[in-house]
């Protein structure tokens, strides 16, 4: 813009000398002062892909923290030269959509600098583009040189203490049943009350309705597995980053701790949720692998999931209270961690609340029991 001003107000003063003066020294810089900005106008107009683009640095760093990252330019057109260049350098965060655009600086050998502050966790998506100017500024254009890359930006993970929380009962064999749901075992008994209708015929306790005089029912046990499931729902969440940390920070404080636990999310492009095994530190880097290399669906929520009696333990990570039971349905206990500032609304049935502020969330959680 300042180029344009000053070519502006140099043709205007050669158009007033010309005019005062009409010579042939007049004429001559007049000429000049229009065929000069043409000239050097003319690389623009030339076939313009020509010029290469390559990244360098780190593949990854930490959230919080800033990466250096280096753009090397080939001019294999020496014309392009002659021209002024400009390189923009666009970042786009694959966990929330964001981005930003940065104007790196040119350091004299073909090479232009930047550094990225990591705002958010997981793949960032790098463009950089190749602008080509006149000196004066006066014409601009998008060069035919291109690069892209990704970088790694690393969750800032925390170790809280997990204490799983035992909501089950053991039958005479060992087994282990759910104490808060009925199920369909016979072989164990989950509790007695009155026949309502609908209820199945077959599960009326005969020998005590005869007792009582009235219609008792045997509700039968839901036997459970003693494995915990992690779920993080980003629907709707203003904390991605928080609630994604403590998602992963959970999972690897049980798998260092030997607990076995599946971790569950819906993909954004199948829009599916995905239930994922962790046993082992190579299990929870498969994870991750997976999670981050599909964001997450972050507008639609999870819905409802029937893990039946496949899991003992429930840890639900939410921006917001679920309307009923979570819409999980586990043989076991359901606990609901999600981000809150001040109050909050009461627990829906069966779901035990555990409130934390996204600012301070490992020392709020530094303890978890579920």
């Amino acid at each position: 813009m300042k180029g344009k001003l000053l070519w502006l107000l140099w043709l205007i003063a050669a158009a007033a000398l010309y005019f005062f003066e009409n010579n042939s020294g007049t004429r001559l810089i007049l000429a000049a002062s229009v065929l000069m900005p043409l000239l050097l106008m003319l690389p623009l107009l030339i076939k313009s892909d020509r010029a290469r683009l390559s990244f360098e640095g780190p593949e990854r760093a930490e959230r919080g923290n800033s990466a250096a990252v280096s753009v090397n330019i080939t001019y294999e057109n020496p014309a392009l030269r002659l021209l002024g260049t400009e390189l923009l350098l666009y970042t786009e965060y694959l966990l929330t959509g964001d981005g930003e655009s940065l104007s790196p600086v040119f350091s004299g050998d073909g090479r232009a600098s930047a550094s990225i502050e990591l705002k958010h966790c997981g793949m960032v998506k790098l463009k950089a583009e190749l602008w080509g100017r006149d000196a004066f500024g006066i014409c601009r254009k998008k060069l035919l040189a291109e690069a892209e890359t990704s970088l790694f930006s690393s969750p800032q993970l925390s170790m809280p203490f997990i204490n799983l929380v035992e909501d089950t009962e053991s039958s005479g064999d060992g087994g282990s049943f759910s104490a808060n749901r009925p199920g369909n075992d016979p072989s164990e008994t989950f509790g007695i009350r009155e026949y309502q209708p609908g209820d199945p015929i077959r599960q009326i306790h005969w020998k005590l309705s005869e007792k009582t005089g009235k219609t008792m029912l045997r509700e039968l046990g839901m036997p459970v597995s003693s494995r915990a499931v992690i779920v993080l729902d980003l629907a709707g969440s203003a904390f991605p980053d928080e609630m994604t940390e403590l998602f992963f920070s959970v999972s690897r404080s049980m798998m260092l701790s030997e607990q076995d636990h599946s971790l569950c999310w819906k993909h954004r492009e199948e829009l599916q949720p995905r239930l994922f095994s962790v046993e082992s530190e190579q299990d929870l880097g498969a994870a991750m692998n997976e999670f981050f290399g599909a964001a997450p669906e972050r507008e639609v929520g999870l819905g409802s999931l029937a893990f039946g009696s496949s899991f003992a333990h429930g840890l639900l990570i939410c921006s917001s209270l679920p309307d009923t039971e979570g819409g999980i349905g586990l043989g076991g206990r359901l606990t609901a961690a999600f981000p809150a500032a001040g109050s909050y609304p009461e627990a829906p049935g069966g779901v035990h609340l555990l409130p934390f502020r996204p600012e301070s969330f490992k020392e709020d959680l530094a303890r978890i029991d579920f």
